[in-house]
């Protein structure tokens, strides 16, 4: 499994724990139009507030880009709603990376259809 793969699959199981520990101790995240988390502790604890409104997920890679520090990941993520309905929508994460570890991470998605029936 590839460092992506492995990543996404953390998110998948809702481990904001592992999530976080992939970023260097004073990473930064930032998720779609949500305020930005720096450090590890943030990071988890954002990823928690997040996992709170669903009931599961589920990311597709459909391409990474690589250059220099730099990764882009597009992919399509499944969110199961708490009523059991399910909703595909498409994102870009951007990664700055320090070796394997990420720096700073964007996600670049409109979440407001998870939260409209």
């Amino acid at each position: 499994m590839g460092w992506a793969e492995d990543l996404y699959a953390r998110v998948d199981a809702k481990d904001s724990q592992a999530f976080a520990a992939a970023f260097t101790p004073d990473g930064q995240f930032k998720f779609g139009n949500w305020p930005e988390a720096t450090g590890r502790e943030a990071i988890a604890a954002l990823c928690d507030q997040f996992f709170s409104t669903i009931a599961g997920l589920q990311h597709t890679i459909v391409r990474e880009y690589r250059d220099g520090d730099a990764r882009l990941l597009e992919f399509e993520a499944t969110y199961t709603r708490h009523d059991g309905s399910t909703i595909k929508l498409p994102a870009v994460t951007r990664f700055l990376m320090d070796g394997e570890l990420a720096r700073h991470a964007q996600v670049f998605m409109d979440v407001n259809p998870l939260y409209q029936n």
